[in-house]
């Protein structure tokens, strides 16, 4: 299996080996990996960062040690925080790009694209106007797949597919409350 088909499942862990996290931030030149070693040894070390030993034991050993022994840990949630933080713009998009979304988040996009498609699709004024020209989802998606002619993600389909699934979460998240 190719590495780049493995990416998406480190996003799935809450630890990743130290020689990964700086992989992810960073795969350019060699004093570019050295220098962000560098830098995550020290946020590492100042508890910037948080980690834990691959060996499960808990005695106190410096990071530079556990790293030295290939032992070291990083939690995935407060690398990426730091990594945003010490980041250029460019690269805070690349770091944001290359994580996966919790489920948790997936469905509050979800049912805001959701209750967007309601009030979009459904909602009318006192006087019986609707708020919005578009009379059907399809109509919707039609204008969206020409707004976003080559976005990744706006193809028809796609749209299809996310507005099923956003209306199905906002319904589901409305019968909750």
């Amino acid at each position: 299996m190719c590495a780049s088909q493995c990416e998406e499942f480190w996003d799935l862990a809450d630890f990743f080996p130290f020689e990964d996290a700086i992989h992810h931030w960073c795969n350019g030149s060699q004093k570019c990996l050295q220098a962000r070693a560098a830098a995550l040894l020290t946020a590492l070390d100042r508890g910037e960062v948080k980690y834990r030993r691959a060996d499960g034991n808990d005695f106190p050993d410096s990071v530079y040690e556990l790293k030295r022994r290939q032992l070291l840990l990083v939690e995935r949630e407060s690398f990426l925080d730091w990594a945003k933080k010490v980041s250029n713009e460019i690269e805070r998009s690349s770091l944001q790009r290359n994580v996966a979304i919790s489920p948790k988040t997936e469905a509050n996009y979800l049912r805001i694209l959701g209750a967007c498609a309601e009030l979009i699709l459904e909602t009318e004024y006192g006087d019986g106007k609707k708020y919005s020209p578009f009379t059907t989802q399809t109509d919707l998606i039609e204008k969206l797949t020409i707004l976003g002619k080559g976005v990744p993600g706006l193809s028809e389909r796609n749209l299809q597919a996310k507005f099923a699934e956003a209306r199905r979460e906002f319904e589901a998240a409305k019968e909750d409350r």
